[in-house]
C-alpha cells in the first residue's frame, strides 16, 4: 500500500539520490535583498537527511548581489514586469532568459520537485504582489522564476514553505516527488529497493 512504500522512502539513506530544488534563502543561504535568509529548520535540517537538496536564488543568479534594491511586480500589458523598485530597471527579459537557462540545467539534474519561497516576485507559486503603475496594490502573480518553472517541466511538484508547514501538504509532496522520480528515472526503483519486491506489493521488509 501507499503509505508502506512511502514510510520505505523516508527511512532510506539511498533516497538522498532524489533531487529537489529550493529556494536558498530557506535553506540559510544569506541571498535576500536586505542580506538575510528565511531559514526553514524541516526544509534545511530534516529534509537533508532524506533528499539531496539543490539550492537556487534567481536574483543572485541573475547578478543583482546580496544585499540589493528590492523588486517588484508591476502590471504590463502583457503580464506582470518584474522592476527594480528605486530606479524603475525591467528585469522581466533578463529573469526570463535566465530562467529558462536555469531551468535546462536543472531538468538535466534530473529535479524532482521544488519548494519555493512564498510571496517573492521570483519564486512565488501564486502571492506575488503586483503593483499598478502608481505603486498600488493590484492582485497577486506567480514568481517570474516560477512561471518559467512551471512552463517548461510541466508536472513538476511544486510547493512553498507555508503550505509544506501542513503535515498532510507535506506527505502529499513527497509521494508527488517520489512518484516524479519513479516515472522519470525508471533504474530508480531498483536503486532504492534492490532486487526485492516494492514495499506495498506484498514483500516484508527485513
Amino acid at each position: 500500500m501507499e503509505n508502506s512504500r512511502n514510510a520505505s522512502f523516508m527511512t532510506r539513506d539511498r533516497d538522498r539520490s532524489i533531487r529537489i530544488g529550493v529556494s536558498a534563502c530557506l535553506i540559510g543561504e544569506r541571498v535576500r535583498y536586505d542580506g538575510g535568509h528565511k531559514r526553514t529548520p524541516l526544509i534545511a535540517d530534516v529534509l537533508p537527511r532524506f533528499l539531496c537538496l539543490v539550492p537556487c536564488c534567481p536574483e543572485v543568479g541573475l547578478g543583482l548581489g546580496t544585499p540589493r534594491n528590492t523588486l517588484d511586480l508591476v502590471e504590463g500589458t502583457t503580464g506582470p514586469r518584474l522592476v527594480m523598485t528605486e530606479h524603475g530597471k525591467d528585469y522581466t527579459q533578463d529573469m526570463e532568459r535566465w530562467a529558462s537557462a536555469k531551468v535546462e540545467e536543472l531538468k538535466r539534474q534530473g529535479l524532482c520537485g521544488f519548494i519555493l519561497k512564498s510571496k517573492s516576485p521570483s519564486c512565488a507559486l501564486a502571492d506575488a504582489r503586483v503593483l499598478d503603475h502608481e505603486g498600488r496594490p493590484a492582485g497577486f502573480h506567480p514568481g517570474l522564476f516560477t512561471a518559467v518553472l512551471r512552463r517548461a517541466h510541466s508536472g513538476l511538484p511544486l510547493i512553498d514553505e507555508v503550505e509544506l508547514r501542513n503535515p498532510e501538504s507535506l506527505f502529499i509532496f513527497l509521494e508527488r516527488v517520489l512518484d516524479f522520480a519513479l516515472h522519470s528515472r525508471p533504474s530508480l526503483e531498483a536503486e532504492l529497493w534492490g532486487e526485492t519486491t516494492r514495499p506495498g506489493r506484498g514483500s516484508t521488509e527485513p
